[in-house]
């Protein structure tokens, strides 16, 4: 498995952090779409993606450590933490549902915190998760994803809610 960029939108403000359209990365723990897109499955699709992560995983992770941090995420609702590919970055990432049993894909932005610019990170938070919920439903999600719930038709609590 790889992760490959199928949107990109460029920052409004006159710096900005970005991956080009059409990228691709490696299915790896240093990426935060990758807890997200894990965290969101069913039992035995999240078994063989945890295989293929630590697969291609340079370093081998602590199993036990990485399944703690996805029921984290999980129990969130999206991922959020410094990056580990590039320094000063917040990698935040919501998963985006269907009609589907788990996650389709990741909503991901890096913050970078920037002296003039009003978007704080719970804001960047708040817009992305909203939109997480707008293309979801586009997607034909039923409901917002309840964190902690197998099934994400059930529930009401929104993606972005602290």
């Amino acid at each position: 498995q790889r992760i490959l960029v199928v949107a990109q939108v460029d920052s409004q403000e006159p710096m900005g952090f970005s991956v080009r359209l059409g990228s691709h990365y490696p299915f790896r723990g240093d990426r935060g779409s990758v807890f997200v897109l894990i965290a969101f499955q069913p039992a035995e699709v999240q078994a063989s993606l945890i295989a293929e992560l630590i697969a291609n995983s340079p370093r081998r992770p602590d199993v036990r450590a990485l399944r703690v941090q996805l029921a984290k995420v999980r129990q969130r609702g999206w991922y959020e933490a410094p990056s580990e590919v590039v320094g000063g970055v917040i990698e935040l990432s919501f998963p985006l549902f269907s009609g589907e049993a788990g996650a389709v894909g990741a909503l991901a932005s890096p913050y970078l915190r920037q002296r003039d610019v009003r978007v704080d990170l719970a804001g960047a938070r708040a817009a992305l998760g909203g939109a997480a919920q707008e293309i979801s439903a586009s997607l034909g999600a039923a409901r917002p994803h309840a964190a902690g719930r197998s099934d994400h038709r059930a529930g009401s609590r929104k993606l972005g809610q602290k």
